[in-house]
């Protein structure tokens, strides 16, 4: 499926997605850690990702 036949909300989910797994694999030596995530699209509001917060896969 090319990307702009997905659905906008599928988008998202799927890079949200891959942001968070490359931020997974990140270690560091110190117990505290700040989680940002900066690259996101500026088209992408917090009730978007809200709305997909069921759908997002947790790396740990």
């Amino acid at each position: 499926m090319l990307l702009k036949e997905e659905l906008v909300d599928e988008r998202l989910l799927k890079s949200l997605n891959h942001i968070l797994e490359n931020k997974s694999r990140k270690r560091y030596k110190t117990e505290r850690v700040w989680f940002v995530i900066r690259n996101t699209h500026p088209a992408w509001k917090q009730e978007d990702i809200k709305a997909l917060e069921h759908l997002i896969t947790m790396f740990l």
